[in-house]
């Protein structure tokens, strides 16, 4: 069994990586996509490079980061393993990627050496996993993870948390 978290992917890279994949806005693609007004092009390429640098810092090349589509938002994921259900968006994106070493460090320095999971969902399952982002209500995103071997699923809520649920 192996950890994973879900959150946030600017938890999880670097200032300068993420400064650098912010950079995708200068690009001539994202222009002509904003020019286009076209949306899902615009997502697609900060999602793509977001996950790229995920996926190369952490040493996780499963690791898919995706835009929320909302903004800013608190969810739940839900299934067996769970060690830990509740996490958050800052950043608009959220993302699943494996609890590697390099991972670990970038968390407990960034907590003062408490190793504490402030907006992270963690849970444990096999290494061979599928992770599908559900974004078809542009108000909320949908997670989903399946381990490959067992068909265990973990979900995220599909309703968006409101302030009244309280």
């Amino acid at each position: 069994m192996r950890k994973y978290i879900i959150t946030d992917p600017c938890y999880l890279i670097p200032d300068d990586d993420w400064s650098k994949c912010c950079e995708i806005f200068d690009s001539v693609a994202y222009k002509k996509a904003m020019e286009n007004r076209d949306y899902e092009m615009q997502r697609e390429l900060f999602d793509n490079g977001i996950t790229a640098a995920l996926q190369k810092y952490s040493g996780d090349y499963k690791a898919k980061a995706c835009s929320t589509g909302y903004g800013d938002w608190t969810n739940e994921i839900w299934g067996k393993n769970i060690i830990k259900h509740d996490f958050f968006a800052d950043s608009g994106m959220c993302c699943v990627c494996e609890l590697t070493d390099t991972i670990q460090k970038h968390i407990s320095e960034n907590s003062n050496g408490r190793n504490e999971f402030n907006g992270m969902a963690v849970f444990e399952t096999d290494k061979d996993i599928t992770v599908e982002f559900d974004t078809s209500d542009s108000d909320w995103t949908v997670i989903r993870v399946k381990d490959k071997n067992t068909g265990n699923v973990l979900i995220t809520s599909s309703e968006p948390y409101s302030d009244d649920d309280e």
